[in-house]
């Protein structure tokens, strides 16, 4: 009997020292921010790096406003919006000037000529006031003797006042017959 018990002491003796010849290898390892140890290795989660996951991701205390995103520690913002955390509104988002208006802190500020919230309607002068018509010099005949058939070789002359846009005629002057010399009419 004492044989049998000799014989079991030393089996689970062999037992005892097989199984603790392997160590574990995550007994020392230390794992933060909810790191998992793996053979000894911390794998990390939510955009911890490290050894020990104790590195922060660069965006982990940082929030972005307007739909902005995070990249690498820094907001990138959508179009019309600004700052650090893409807090700022850009006033001119959503307003479109029209005519070669341009936005300014929500404002449209609009060329001559043009007028309304996005600039959109085109003025039309009420009254113009022309001080003065200069004739310098009457264009040559190319080779007449006379500019018009009417007996007097003196030219005929009238002015014509059209809209830019679109080339419709605004205005048409009297017209002034056989003007006899360059001056002031």
């Amino acid at each position: 009997m004492k044989i049998k018990k000799i014989l079991k002491l030393i089996i689970a003796l062999i037992l005892v020292l097989n199984c603790g010849c392997k160590k574990d290898l995550c007994e020392d390892q230390v794992c933060f921010n909810g790191g998992a140890c793996v053979d000894g290795d911390c794998i990390c989660v939510n955009g911890y790096t490290g050894t020990n996951c104790q590195n922060e991701p660069p965006c982990a205390n940082i929030t972005c406003f307007n739909n902005g995103i995070c990249t690498n520690g820094t907001c990138d913002c959508p179009s019309g919006y600004s700052g650090t955390y893409c807090e700022i509104i850009d006033p001119c988002l959503n307003i479109n000037c029209q005519n070669g208006g341009d936005c300014i802190n929500g404002v449209c500020d609009c060329p001559t000529g043009y007028t309304g919230i996005y600039c959109q309607i085109e003025q039309t002068p009420v009254r113009f006031r022309v001080k003065e018509i200069e004739l310098n010099t009457f264009p040559d005949t190319n080779g007449a003797y006379c500019w018009d058939n009417d007996g007097s070789c003196y030219p005929d002359v009238m002015w014509i006042i059209t809209q830019t846009s679109n080339d419709n005629n605004v205005f048409v002057s009297p017209y002034w017959v056989d003007l006899e010399s360059p001056g002031n009419y």
